[in-house]
């Protein structure tokens, strides 16, 4: 009898178990996803900044030309816009390592021509913040992994009531 409700418990420890993998598995999904968001917004903002120094470098080189500034200045900027580039290149390898991490937690074949859309986000009305207490309270009834532990505790005490009666 014992036995019985101790792999009862191990049951639907088991179910509370896949319930986690699945959030966790979600979780990840969703912090990879706006990963590759931020990698993407860093790729376009240095897509603009790289332009508004070649507008520099070429406005600079004609007044160098024109015997306005030293060469010096046309040199510094010249620099800037490599180290520029640079980060550019390092933005795009880091959206596209994103990219693959997210095809390969959502098993894809390929990440190959696999890109995110970006959401359209407006304007929303003020979240309700719960107080410390009532979170907990939720995750308590809520949270696979915690009422997983509840039954590991349950499937342990059987395992003694078990142990004793043998």
């Amino acid at each position: 009898l014992n036995t019985v409700k101790r792999n009862k418990f191990n049951l639907q420890k088991a179910k509370y178990d896949s319930d986690f993998y699945k959030d966790d598995i979600s979780i990840s999904v969703a912090t990879e996803y706006l990963q590759a968001l931020y990698y993407l917004e860093f790729v376009e903002i240095y897509r603009n900044q790289l332009e508004i120094t070649n507008q520099q470098v070429s406005r600079t080189q004609k007044l160098v030309e024109a015997g306005t500034l030293a060469k010096g200045d046309l040199l510094i900027i010249e620099a800037q816009l490599a180290s520029e580039e640079l980060s550019l290149v390092e933005a795009e390898n880091n959206l596209a390592l994103s990219l693959l991490d997210l095809t390969q937690l959502m098993e894809l074949a390929t990440s190959q021509g696999f890109m995110i859309e970006k959401p359209e986000l407006g304007l929303i009305d003020q979240p309700e913040i719960f107080s410390p207490d009532k979170v907990f309270a939720s995750a308590l009834e809520t949270r696979p992994e915690i009422k997983s532990s509840e039954l590991n505790v349950q499937s342990s005490e059987m395992d003694l009531k078990i142990a004793q009666g043998s």
